[in-house]
């Protein structure tokens, strides 16, 4: 029986966190022409005062040209974008961030993933972000039925809240259902084409049911959409291996 690597480690709960400050190199704006988004974020990695950085953001920027300055300009200016993006943008911005995720500059991979999955993580009512709250806690909790019947409920009145259905397959999965949480993840994957959670996520699921290649498959795609997943790169060698001896 082929060895898995620990769920937990594969397949994260795409919960809004906190953005940390990236230290960067210092820019001297004496001598350099810059942005007021690349020394507001200066100011912001230099102090972590987020409300400063986000006000200034707010009164300045709309999220259409973030989104351009994410898309178009140099890789400083990207990461100022991305990070902005983790506070103030929505679910229109998840393409844009999700090209981000493949990147060549490795911070701003990282940028745009904690700010993918806040915006992911928000893209509901405070009553039902609530809810997903206290769903992540059960499944921490390990209280898989409790969390499958309130994603029931959550599901129900935000049927587009793709981070419901997420949670519901890791429930689901750890209750041993892989057929319904192999529909979830799909699920998932119509809201959102990044979300390489939920290729992870079904990749587990093919790999319980017997479907090694069809598990293979899942892995990759999460790693081509997000080429950081150093569990997953492991993973798809084990696989590799298995399948040629």
């Amino acid at each position: 029986m082929l060895k898995l690597m620990p769920l937990q480690k594969l397949h994260r709960n795409h919960c809004a966190r906190v953005v940390a400050p990236h230290r960067e190199l210092h820019v001297d704006y004496r001598t350099t022409k810059v942005s007021r988004l690349l020394k507001a974020y200066q100011d912001y990695l230099e102090s972590s005062d987020t409300a400063q950085f986000v006000a200034m953001i707010a009164r300045n920027y709309t999220n259409a040209t973030l989104l351009t300055i994410l898309d178009r300009c140099d890789v400083l200016q990207r990461r100022a974008a991305a990070l902005a993006l983790g506070f103030l943008g929505d679910i229109t911005c998840q393409d844009s961030l999700g090209a981000a995720l493949c990147s060549g500059d490795r911070r701003l991979r990282l940028v745009a993933d904690d700010t993918l999955r806040a915006v992911w993580a928000r893209d509901a009512s405070e009553e039902h972000r609530a809810m997903l709250d206290k769903i992540i806690r059960m499944n921490e909790c390990d209280l898989f039925e409790e969390s499958v019947a309130l994603c029931d409920q959550l599901i129900d009145n935000a049927p587009r809240y793709l981070e419901a259905y997420n949670q519901r397959a890791l429930a689901l999965f750890h209750l041993r259902d892989f057929d319904r949480s192999i529909d979830d993840c799909r699920r998932v994957l119509k809201l959102s084409r990044y979300h390489y959670g939920a290729w992870i996520g079904m990749g587990h699921c093919l790999l319980e049911n017997g479907d090694v290649w069809g598990a293979l498959d899942s892995f990759r795609m999460a790693l081509s959409i997000y080429p950081d997943l150093e569990p997953v790169r492991l993973q798809i060698r084990t696989l590799e291996r298995s399948l040629q001896e």
